[in-house]
């Protein structure tokens, strides 16, 4: 196949569960070693260092076309699921989560405090990304699909 860049979502989605007893391996990625894949474990938080992580692996995939494995680890602000209350399953790890910034907050104060964007240009930029979103499930509510939005496109090979 030339390869795949395969960007595991690691937010410690087990975490009522010590990582030692969860699995065999400590990283949920070592999976991959089987293949001899390269592992990149890159910080959530960090948004350069995503970007790096998915530069690289593209470069990687595409020089030696073969898989490559990006390890995304960040955390579940809200636990489990919506209906999962981490506040009695693992309280010290929701009172960390909950006192941690947010990366789009954190990645905002990077940019400012190096004076690559104003604090309104991050306002402007977050209030239209919302309106745009807004917008979207605004339409997705109201509106009704056609059988054409779901059936593939067949062309005329004729």
């Amino acid at each position: 196949t030339g390869g795949t860049v395969h960007i595991v979502l690691n937010n410690n989605i087990g975490f009522t569960t010590d990582p030692r007893a969860a699995r065999s391996s400590y990283h949920c990625t070592n999976v991959a070693k089987v293949n001899d894949a390269p592992i990149i474990h890159v910080n959530a938080d960090d948004v350069d260092a995503v970007l790096f992580a998915g530069i690289l692996a593209a470069e990687y995939r595409a020089a030696f076309r073969k898989d490559v494995v990006i390890d995304l680890v960040g955390y579940r602000r809200q636990g489990h699921s919506e209906l999962d209350d981490d506040a009695l399953t693992q309280p010290l790890t929701r009172r960390i989560t909950q006192q941690h910034p947010p990366v789009l907050e954190i990645y905002s104060e990077k940019l400012i405090n190096e004076k690559v964007v104003s604090r309104e240009d991050v306002e402007a930029n977050v209030d239209q990304v919302s309106a745009e979103f807004e917008a979207e499930h605004q339409y997705a509510t109201t509106s009704t699909p056609s059988m054409a939005d779901w059936q593939p496109q067949v062309m005329d090979w004729q």
